[in-house]
């Protein structure tokens, strides 16, 4: 198929593309351009359809059979997916000046979802960019350049000016753009003089017709410009892949031919101006304005808002914590701020949900240069890649700043200066700041606990923010006619690590002192809100935690022990007051690393007192006849205390892949206590093998693969109902089978992962950090890949946007569990709905640092169809289709 240009409007367009003449924008003394709206440092909204890879046109293969489907892989070391997505559709409208995008993702610097090797599932992007025209009559000149992968069609308020490389007629979310030539697959990726593989921008094509980035330039007529703000949309389309992709390897190293390469990318797009000043960027705020933002949408202090009316909405259920977002942005210093709600009516009255049950926090700052990472101690310390995205867009304008990992492993003194200024806000704290700088914005969270008498229906309130004068947001709340089981009730399992020592290592107190505990106090209180599932108890010195102290201290009596359980049992009457007895209890007595050696089993020792000093006493040889005598009594000793309060769910840990230097130690301890299983973070797991041959014991298996896609053999969607296998766990570690989570993950991934683990078989989730936080590092390999959910303040742990979003999962993830348990899922509309989550699940890659976690769009919309099939499914009021619609309406409409 041959490239198609084509170029459309009512009024004369100036076509100089069409006539073989380039078209550049005009350049000042310096020589830079006057752009008005930039890819890679303005503001877009955006909105996806998903659709699964597919081919320019169906081919034959060598034994004849018609291949329309691309086999593709959706992470690091994962098989091909069988999933078939279809997802999302181009809205009717949206390139109007007038359409409401307020629900779509808003980015600065243009939308990289669907550019990754392992996320091939986004077909096309619809994006709308706002600029500002005072008087168009002074307009001369209006010019877009371009440079992409793919296919670009381009609106001026409504109106289609011109397109490239797609088919002509009416676009849609199928629509993909014209194919490449067999030469442009033959050259694969080079690698850079650092001997990592190149960025699309390095890229230098052998030839002509092996060319992959396609350019796009056109003047466009300034008789389409309208007085105030104007919108540009691209309709950006994946390319149809050709042939050769068929033997691509997503195993092979970077520099092979036979490596994939991206075929929906944007470079780079400006759209230009002239004379200077004719037109302009949306200009931040110069007194103070209040706009909304999605909870998932990754706010730092340099954002601005789109000048759109503060509008928080949130849909729910009876006896859930539900949150919403609105924003301060402010052109003046201010050094105070106050805000409010009111009650939640509802609709036609008959309820109320008092303010008291309403919290407000404001979002805390933490500095990108904080968000460096040390994976595996393998090299050393660099910007993870969250932070590299936000530094590219807030500091550099260009998507293009960090062109090889060395620069990021040694970062220059411009981005580390820059880092040290931009905050990321995540954590959440109920103080309000003391004092908000000009040219800075304030997220303002609230959360709402829908008491379980809540009338269902829509309820409405108002925020009040006190500045120079009051600025106001409007609340609606959704309440559907179901009701969630209390936190700890919940059926997922959740997995998160709390931290002992590093805790106070953190906040510099003593260990086990009054202050020690209160800290841990507060945390394990936190993690109660989701109903964590998890708690360690390291009954050995070092660990994976590298403890200066066991958690029971060994008293030495003559030729044996006795024990001191006073911190033991006060951290156990913590779990038992907030997370309830039934935490699976993992008491670590090892752990089987990889060093030079191999696999080994560390158990470095325990601390014993003897003549009232205490220090740490090594422990014979794991498994050993003398080990025996000295450590069997003491783990007895354990697990009867342990029965003794009630706690049945017990395993020692920790080992990883090679169970085989553990056996000895393992084979003594299941003679003694036959009842312990064993807690493991692999790659593969236990596959339902007894670790000690004969066993027939319960583990804890957190592992990366081993699970079922959630598609059968003819690419429908299918729940394998993971609630059913309890014990069998998602380790989010990198490169997980279902998903893996990043140190500092996009919100949005952390809301997908419950029902994510689910519909692949698992019953949840483990080995992810709490509140390990700074300065602590894990050093081993099978840490967990998130040191901290919650985040670190002035007198303990805080709430963080993270954790809301994995709340807000967890909650989802039971309307699911219980449309399952009852056998409602097989009939409408809760299956259509279900199938619909798992097409939206089934485009997430699963081991790749890829920007397409951070995609949020639509979710609302599909939690409203959610509750509302529950609702329907257990006897409740549906919500009616004119509800949804009031609900999702732009203020007043």
């Amino acid at each position: 198929m041959k490239p198609t240009v084509s170029f459309l409007c009512a009024g004369a367009i100036l076509v100089a593309l069409a006539c073989g003449l380039p078209v550049r924008a005009k350049e000042d003394a310096q020589g830079s351009k006057h752009a008005v709206l930039d890819w890679n440092a303005d503001y877009w909204h955006y909105l996806l359809s998903l659709r699964s890879p597919e081919y320019a046109s169906v081919w034959k293969d060598r034994k004849g059979r018609e291949v329309r489907y691309l086999n593709y892989q959706r992470g690091w070391h994962i098989g091909y997916s069988r999933s078939r997505i279809s997802l999302g559709e181009i809205p009717e409208v949206w390139t109007q000046p007038g359409f409401d995008d307020s629900g779509w993702v808003v980015k600065k610097g243009g939308p990289e979802a669907g550019a990754g090797w392992y996320d091939q599932i986004v077909r096309v992007a619809c994006v709308r960019g706002r600029f500002e025209v005072p008087d168009p009559g002074k307009v001369t000149g209006l010019i877009l350049e371009a440079r992409y992968i793919g296919g670009l069609a381009v609106f001026l308020n409504g109106k289609e000016v011109a397109r490239k490389h797609l088919p002509e007629g009416p676009l849609n979310g199928d629509t993909m753009a014209d194919g490449y030539p067999d030469e442009a697959y033959a050259w694969g990726i080079p690698l850079n003089k650092h001997n990592y593989p190149q960025s699309v921008s390095e890229w230098k094509a052998p030839d002509e017709k092996s060319e992959r980035v396609r350019t796009f330039q056109i003047a466009i007529d300034p008789k389409l410009l309208a007085k105030g703000t104007n919108v540009l949309s691209l309709s950006f389309h994946r390319a149809g892949y050709g042939p050769p992709a068929g033997q691509w390897s997503y195993e092979a190293m970077n520099g092979y031919k036979n490596t994939p390469w991206p075929h929906f990318t944007m470079l780079d797009c400006t759209l230009s101006a002239e004379p200077v000043g004719s037109a302009r960027a949306l200009a931040p705020a110069t007194g103070s304005a209040l706009w909304s933002a999605d909870i998932h949408r990754r706010l730092v202090n340099r954002d601005t808002g789109a000048r759109l009316p503060a509008v928080i909405r949130m849909v729910g259920a009876r006896n859930g914590v539900y949150s919403g977002q609105a924003v301060l942005e402010t052109g003046e210093d201010r050094n105070a701020l106050q805000a409010h709600v009111s009650d939640l009516v509802l609709a036609g009255g008959g309820g109320r949900i008092p303010a008291t049950a309403v919290s407000v926090r404001y979002g805390v700052g933490t500095p990108l240069d904080s968000m460096r990472v040390a994976p595996w101690d393998r090299h050393g310390s660099y910007y993870s890649p969250d932070a590299t995205r936000l530094l590219e867009s807030y500091a550099f304008g260009t998507g293009n700043r960090f062109q090889n990992q060395d620069e990021r492993v040694n970062p220059s003194k411009e981005v580390q200066e820059e880092a040290k200024k931009i905050e990321l806000f995540d954590a959440l704290s109920d103080t309000p700041p003391a004092r908000l700088a000009a040219g800075s914005c304030q997220p303002i969270w609230i959360s709402v606990r829908i008491p379980k008498d809540a009338t269902p229906g829509l309820y409405t309130g108002t925020m009040t923010v006190n500045t120079d004068k009051p600025l106001t947001g409007e609340i609606r709340l959704q309440v559907a006619d179901w009701s969630l089981p209390d936190a700890k009730d919940l059926a997922s399992f959740v997995g998160l690590q709390q931290s002992l020592e590093p805790l106070a290592a953190h906040y510099k107190c003593a260990h086990w002192s009054d202050e020690h505990w209160a800290l841990l106090e507060r945390s394990t209180a936190l993690l109660s809100e989701i109903g964590n599932d998890l708690a360690v108890l390291p009954l050995i010195c070092g660990g994976e935690a590298d403890n200066v102290e066991s958690l029971v201290t060994w008293n030495k009596q003559g030729d044996g022990y006795t024990y001191d359980w006073k911190n033991f049992d006060r951290y156990l009457a913590l779990i038992e007051k907030y997370w309830g007895r039934n935490t699976a209890i993992v008491g670590e007595i090892c752990w089987v690393p990889y060093t030079s050696k191999g696999w080994v089993v560390v158990q470095p020792g325990v601390s014993v007192e003897t003549d009232g000093k205490t220090q740490k006493t090594e422990l014979p040889a794991p498994g050993s006849e003398e080990w025996k005598k000295v450590f069997v009594p003491f783990a007895r000793a354990v697990h009867e205390r342990l029965k003794s309060k009630g706690f049945e769910r017990f395993y020692w840990g920790w080992f990883y892949d090679n169970a085989e230097p553990l056996l000895p130690m393992a084979k003594a301890m299941a003679e003694a206590l036959t009842s312990v299983g064993w807690a493991r973070a692999s790659h593969n797991g236990f596959g339902n093998k007894p670790l000690v041959p004969g066993a027939e014991v319960a583990n804890l298996d957190m592992h990366i693969r081993g699970f079922s896609e959630p598609f059968t053999k003819e690419h429908e969607p299918i729940s394998h109902r993971g609630w059913k296998n309890a014990g069998n766990l998602l380790f989010p570690r990198v490169a997980s089978q279902i998903q893996s989570i990043n140190p500092v993950e996009a919100p949005m991934a952390l809301r997908w992962l419950p029902e994510n683990c689910l519909v692949n078989g698992a019953a949840g989730f483990g080995r992810m950090g709490a509140d390990y936080f700074p300065p602590f590092r894990f050093g081993n390999w099978y840490h967990p890949f998130v040191n901290y959910l919650l985040a670190p303040g002035p007198k303990g742990a805080l709430g963080t946007v993270r954790f809301e979003a994995l709340r807000e999962g967890l909650q989802e993830a039971e309307v699911r569990i219980a449309l399952e348990r009852a056998d409602n899922d097989a009939t409408e509309p809760a299956k259509s709905v279900l199938a619909a989550r798992i097409h939206a699940i089934g485009a997430l890659p699963t081991g790749a640092s890829s920007a397409m976690s951070e995609y949020y769009g639509g979710w609302q919309e599909r939690s409203w169809d959610l509750y509302s099939a529950v609702a329907a499914a257990f006897g409740g009021k549906a919500l009616s289709e004119k509800e949804k619609q009031a609900f999702f309406a732009a203020p007043g409409r």
